[in-house]
């Protein structure tokens, strides 16, 4: 149902493989599947250039701890 609507939000191969795992029925359903994607993979185990090629929580762990 939001499966075209939704297609131009997406950008990473990621995304687009989460879109494509189940036809959604409601877009707060596939909302709240991208939200959780996002938590609890990118910006938690990504490692990002910007933070010296750590992932957020190593980084943060080093500035806090």
């Amino acid at each position: 149902m939001f499966r075209e609507q939704s297609l131009s939000v997406l950008n990473t191969p990621r995304q687009i493989e989460l879109l494509n795992r189940k036809r959604w029925t409601t877009k707060l359903e596939l909302t709240m599947a991208i939200a959780d994607s996002i938590e609890n993979f990118y910006n938690c185990d990504r490692r990002h250039s910007s933070l010296g090629n750590l992932t957020p929580n190593e980084f943060e762990d080093l500035q806090f701890h």
